[in-house]
């Protein structure tokens, strides 16, 4: 068994949501990390009843519990799983390398460098009259 992939997060309880390739090549989702009274488990998927319970959805021996339960908290524990994933990489990692301005805070408030304040529609118009070329 190995885990293909792990969301983390605080859902109430709920740490994580993962996915499970089986050693015969099933993929199993909507496992979940669930931070109990006696400590963290793995969840199976399950799914809700007329009546409001859940039910699981996937059964596993007393055995495969156990090593899925190890495989999985070793997993979230380790330093290196993101928390949030965007396009392929964390957040944490696009932001320090991105060269996307838009994407860095520069310590100024929006717009200071380039405004103008104006009272009237007709200053609107002096302004943008009276400016150089306008990059749009």
């Amino acid at each position: 068994m190995k885990i293909k992939r792990m969301s983390k997060g605080e859902w109430g309880k709920v740490k994580a949501f993962f996915s499970l390739e089986t050693n015969e090549g099933f993929i199993i989702t909507g496992l979940k990390i669930v931070d109990g009274i006696n400590g963290m488990f793995v969840s199976m998927p399950s799914q809700q009843d007329k009546d409001g319970n859940y039910n699981d959805i996937v059964m596993a021996t007393k055995d495969v519990r156990k090593s899925l339960n190890e495989i999985a908290i070793s997993a979230y524990k380790k330093a290196d799983t993101p928390r949030r994933m965007v396009g392929g990489m964390s957040e944490a990692d696009r932001l320090q390398s991105s060269y996307d301005y838009a994407d860095k805070d520069d310590g100024l408030s929006f717009g200071i460098s380039n405004t103008k304040r104006v009272e009237s529609f007709n200053d609107a118009k002096n302004v943008i009259k009276d400016s150089e070329d306008i990059p749009f």
